[in-house]
């Protein structure tokens, strides 16, 4: 490993915003933003966050916020301060992330979304700023070869998922009657868990309206919310697109399907409760259309549930034939994937000890020694 103690070094990693979405249900060992710059404060780096967003916090967790009132103030410090030796940018379609190489600095990207733009013009775009970054992080297979059907050179792109903190996910809490209490569920109760930021592209109705069809034929039975409900939410603009016109109003759903005491909004809570909402579930669901890796999802498999997911390219190149799929909008497909597990309790079984086995190689520790591995060979 590179001794960097001696030397003045800094890290910028950019951001669209800090401390939005479902920040509080994120375990700290999960974090994107945290890990890479913790790896980098251990080998000497200082490390800031950079971002456009207005706001009074000076500081996340331990590193310190600089706030830009324009990109062309932020290029013009990450150009000619000489401290900077790594940019980490986040988010493709933010712009002053993926401009970032134009600082003539050594810049990662983390695209957070496969999707390339939604135009010709901008996959262009894209493609041509995102061939000048110095490595690119892909969240999952499918990712990485989409990036490398484009064009972006082999050795630029990585596949470095987020981390998981399987130890915490996996052990299953002593007591969990506390928690069946407080939220209503019985034992006996069958119960189906999604946890996310719900915004559109989530398709958080499909999930409810596939529940409804479920619960007709099997009464015992909850559906878990976990997260907020952001699908009206006017700082998440993408929802305004021609795309979701489709998406429906859950409490609406919920209120004509007469299921108001059957699906359980939790709205944001603490990761801790996330885990315990999960060893008390019997499957899980995301449906989302797109979806970039969910690291919901791995947690869920890491504390053994059985998959109900979308049939999308970041999904099914990670989970194979162990995960039951569907088309994103497809409610009748979803409800008969919750009835299968329902009645066939050898599938669950096998697709949960797979999952559990699977999620060690997503580890956090084993993250911490992929992003030291990747900085050595950056700073050589």
């Amino acid at each position: 490993m590179i001794d960097v103690h001696k030397m003045k070094n800094k890290v910028v990693q950019i951001l669209m915003g800090i401390g939005m979405g479902s920040s509080m249900q994120i375990d700290e060992k999960e974090s994107y933003v945290l890990n890479p710059m913790r790896v980098l404060k251990k080998r000497g780096f200082d490390a800031e966050i950079w971002t456009l967003q207005k706001g009074d916090m000076e500081s996340y967790k331990e590193f310190k916020i600089r706030r830009f009132s324009n990109i062309f103030s932020m290029y013009f410090h990450l150009l000619f301060d000489r401290d900077i030796k790594i940019v980490y940018a986040q988010l493709r379609s933010h712009l002053p992330s993926l401009l970032s190489p134009l600082s003539m600095k050594k810049c990662i990207l983390v695209t957070q979304t496969y999707e390339l733009g939604s135009s010709w013009l901008r996959r262009r775009f894209s493609l041509f700023f995102m061939g000048r970054f110095t490595r690119i992080f892909a969240l999952t297979p499918y990712e990485r070869d989409l990036y490398i059907k484009n064009g972006l050179k082999k050795d630029r792109v990585l596949l470095f998922p987020h981390a998981v903190d399987y130890p915490f996910f996996s052990e299953k809490p002593g007591n969990l009657d506390a928690t069946r209490k407080k939220y209503g569920i019985d034992k006996g109760d069958f119960v189906i868990t999604s946890v996310a930021n719900f915004r559109k592209f989530k398709n958080l109705d499909v999930m409810v309206s596939a529940f409804a069809e479920f619960h007709s034929k099997v009464g015992k039975s909850k559906l878990l919310i976990v997260g907020k409900d952001q699908t009206k939410n006017p700082n998440y603009k993408e929802q305004h697109d021609d795309r979701y016109s489709s998406v429906q109003d859950v409490s609406e759903i919920v209120k004509k399907k007469e299921i108001s005491k059957d699906v359980i909004f939790t709205g944001g809570v603490d990761y801790k409760i996330v885990r315990d909402l999960l060893h008390i579930s019997d499957i899980f669901v995301n449906v989302s259309d797109p979806e970039g890796m969910g690291i919901a999802v791995y947690e869920a498999a890491a504390a053994g549930l059985p998959l109900c997911l979308s049939d999308i390219g970041s999904f099914t190149s990670v989970f194979g034939d162990k995960v039951l799929y569907s088309e994103p909008r497809d409610t009748d497909k979803l409800a008969k994937n919750y009835f299968r597990y329902y009645k066939d309790g050898d599938l669950r079984e096998n697709n949960s000890s797979f999952l559990r086995n699977k999620m060690k190689e997503w580890d956090y520790e084993v993250a911490v020694k992929r992003f030291n591995e990747v900085f050595d060979e950056i700073l050589s």
